[in-house]
């Protein structure tokens, strides 16, 4: 057993059972995290290093693909609601297709002429666009709320996650409390200081 270090001597110099590995600890560096597809593309052409991917992926558990279907109908209630109001916006801005714009009057007149008349459907485009993409952000903050509210009415979702799961007796005087915190590419002694300083 000794071999297996599952014995140890405390600072008093009391033999002690262990109850997880010896600690070997080494200095973790943190790395930039680059969620960024065009600096991931940039840095693989200048040769540079991405983070290597895990050798095997582990297989999905069943809440991953949940909340893939979840994320999924998310996304089609966003889509199909921000369509639907982009048509009614669309008709009732004022300029309706291209009826006013002639091309063959087009290729004829100056480009000054040409401008003045595309511009405002440019304009309208851009108009169009910008509403498309705030009113589906909007859409999404609806949908995220509805989607809450109907869980919270419901309360049937089996990966909730409650603090009602816990039980409600007493935690014991001797018990031993870990904190679980964390970190993904900070500096470690500045959030330890951190956490210290909140406890």
């Amino acid at each position: 057993l000794d071999d297996a270090e599952m014995f140890g001597v405390d600072a008093p110099g009391r033999t002690f059972r262990q109850i997880y590995p010896p600690l070997r600890r080494t200095k973790v560096i943190p790395e930039p995290w680059r969620t960024n597809i065009l600096v991931r593309g940039w840095r693989r052409l200048t040769g540079r290093s991405n983070p290597p991917k895990p050798k095997r992926a582990l297989p999905r558990a069943r809440w991953q693909r949940v909340g893939s279907l979840r994320r999924f109908i998310l996304l089609l209630l966003m889509l199909a609601q921000t369509s639907v109001a982009t048509y009614y916006m669309k008709g009732i801005l004022p300029y309706q297709g291209w009826a006013f714009v002639d091309l063959e009057e087009l290729a004829q007149q100056s480009l000054l002429d040409t401008v003045q008349q595309v511009l405002p459907y440019v304009i309208q485009f851009g108009i169009l666009a910008l509403f498309a993409i705030l009113f589906c952000w909007v859409s999404a903050g609806f949908w995220t709320a509805l989607m809450g509210f109907w869980e919270l009415l419901t309360g049937r979702d089996r990966y909730r996650i409650s603090g009602s799961s816990a039980g409600s007796e007493p935690i014991a005087a001797d018990a031993r409390t870990a904190i679980v915190m964390p970190i993904c590419n900070e500096d470690g002694p500045r959030v330890f200081a951190g956490l210290r300083a909140t406890v």
